[in-house]
């Protein structure tokens, strides 16, 4: 690696064939910022089968505007037959939607055992949703709302039967986990295709609401596409989630954002905290990779370049004199026990060096808002894929790569 890439107090971010791990943001403290906290739509536990709404609350910056409308001018427009006609189908299409799905829409139950500052015993519950994606008893969720350590989870389906969780896969780069119960002959849900939402669909929203009304359905739009935010306790990045005033209220953690059509396009996922309807729920398309790879291998198998890397920002191109501010710099601290292209990996093989920077991966960009683990999980282990590589002379080059198999 040339002298020309000055690196110092830069985070390395590693990819291995044990773990892949994605950059994650660290805020600056030194900073004051105004915000508005950002929580898991899923269920605290709480006193005696209390809840709490919210796992943790984080930072999104900067702090959405608040827009304060009078009405010292109001005029009243007639509603036409055509905009009554269009309203009548719309109702039609919500509710013929919501009776193909919600049979396959179940309610995740948290239990625990705790003590109380009195050292007497009580049992607490948190909840989320999830939906049935296999006639066995496959079902997705959110990882947050399975997450917890010395609990016992169980499945209520949509006909009251209640079925303990026998396994949860957990997403290591995504807030996804699927869980398995004993079961059979079960309802499932059409996935749909979350890369043809438009900004000002109507969508709709199923899930376990507040912990104590299952199958609540509410229905909003799409507000925005492409969304990335930090949410939970560590400040996790989610990246390019569907943006949404549909309510999700704590509890939807892990339920169905659907079309008009009833298929499934979302997982919510989020919520702002004291932002009124402002949700987030992750691609549909984002989760198929890890469906496929669960039915496949039993586990989720996420796709490597092995490599070691810095993510390119702004601030690192100026610090470093790089020609590029995006992309990931194919860097490692420690060159002699970790390589940064790892030895007979796909980067190795497809004739990557040390000091490339990695510009795009089948035309996508690689930037603060798709990171490398996120465009990564549209594929899977064993495919090639197109990687434009800028190289230290300032040279691009398209190469072909087979990516790897995480372990």
């Amino acid at each position: 690696m040339s002298d020309s890439y000055r690196i110092t107090s830069v985070r390395e971010h590693i990819e291995e064939e044990e773990r892949d791990k994605p950059p994650m943001k660290t805020p600056d403290s030194a900073k004051p910022r105004r915000s508005r906290g950002v929580v898991f739509a899923a269920l605290l536990f709480g006193l005696f089968g209390g809840v709490l709404g919210g796992v943790a609350v984080v930072q999104l910056t900067p702090e959405p505007e608040v827009v304060i409308v009078t009405g010292d001018e109001t005029t009243a427009t007639p509603v036409t037959t055509t905009e009554q006609v269009l309203e009548v189908r719309e109702d039609t299409a919500i509710i013929e939607a919501v009776k193909k799905i919600q049979p396959a829409v179940v309610s995740v139950i948290a239990t625990q055992e705790r003590i109380d500052v009195f050292g007497r015993q009580f049992t607490s519950q948190g909840g989320g949703t999830g939906f049935v994606l296999t006639n066995d008893g496959l079902i997705l969720t959110n990882k947050h709302v399975v997450s917890q350590a010395n609990t016992e989870y169980s499945v209520v389906l949509a006909s009251g039967e209640t079925f303990e969780v026998t396994e949860v896969i957990e997403d290591p780069f995504a807030d996804l986990a699927f869980v398995r119960i004993d079961a059979t002959g079960l309802p499932i849900v059409e996935l749909g295709d979350s890369d043809a939402l438009q900004v000002g669909q109507k969508v709709i929203a199923i899930g376990n609401a507040l912990g104590a009304f299952e199958n609540t359905v509410t229905s909003g739009i799409v507000s925005a596409l492409d969304r990335s935010l930090g949410a939970g306790p560590q400040d996790e990045t989610l990246q390019g989630v569907i943006q949404t005033d549909t309510t999700i209220n704590p509890g939807n953690s892990g339920g169905p954002l659907l079309d008009l059509n009833g298929r499934v396009i979302g997982v919510n996922t989020a919520i702002i905290q004291g932002g009124e309807q402002i949700g987030f729920a992750i691609p549909v398309n984002d989760t198929k990779i890890a469906f496929e790879s669960v039915l496949k291998n039993g586990r989720i198998v996420r796709p490597i370049l092995g490599v070691r890397y810095l993510s390119v920002t702004p601030e690192l191109q100026e610090l470093s004199s790089l020609q590029t501010d995006r992309g990931i710099l194919l860097f490692s601290a420690n060159r002699r026990t970790e390589p940064a292209i790892v030895p007979g990996g796909p980067a190795d093989e497809a004739g990557l060096v040390e000091g490339d920077i990695i510009l795009s991966i089948e035309e996508q960009p690689l930037n603060e808002e798709h990171s490398v683990t996120r465009v990564l999980s549209r594929f899977a282990p064993g495919e090639e894929v197109n990687v434009e590589v800028l190289h230290e002379d300032g040279q691009t080059e398209v190469l072909p790569l087979i990516l790897g198999e995480s372990e």
